[in-house]
């Protein structure tokens, strides 16, 4: 099957956008866990966020997102949940303790 037009460059450049997103939310994660004094948290932050830039450096320019996807998009969709769920359960985490911190008491 032949990819014809620019999907396969529109969905390359949403995983970018999308990927960016991830790593930009866990720059804040780590900016906010190390301000509470929270160094484990940001450190998994930092973790997080430079497995998704690699990702995004050596998988999206792949010919495979050039081409269009022939084994199906699932891998890339299940990798990219579990970033955002990640991310998002680093954020809750700070969000908690920013909480407790402004707590009165």
């Amino acid at each position: 099957m032949t990819v014809y037009g620019a999907a396969p460059e529109r969905t390359a450049l949403a995983w970018q956008r999308s990927g960016l997103g991830v790593v930009v939310g866990c720059f804040l994660v780590f900016r906010t866990a190390v301000q509470l004094g929270a160094t484990g948290v940001g450190v998994v932050a930092v973790l997080l966020g430079a497995l998704v830039a690699t990702l995004l450096l050596v998988v999206v320019p792949s010919p495979r997102f050039r081409r269009g996807h022939r084994a199906g998009p699932f891998p890339a969709l299940t990798t990219a949940a579990l970033a955002v769920a990640a991310l998002g359960a680093l954020g809750g985490m700070t969000a908690v303790m920013v909480l407790l911190r402004q707590a009165p008491g």
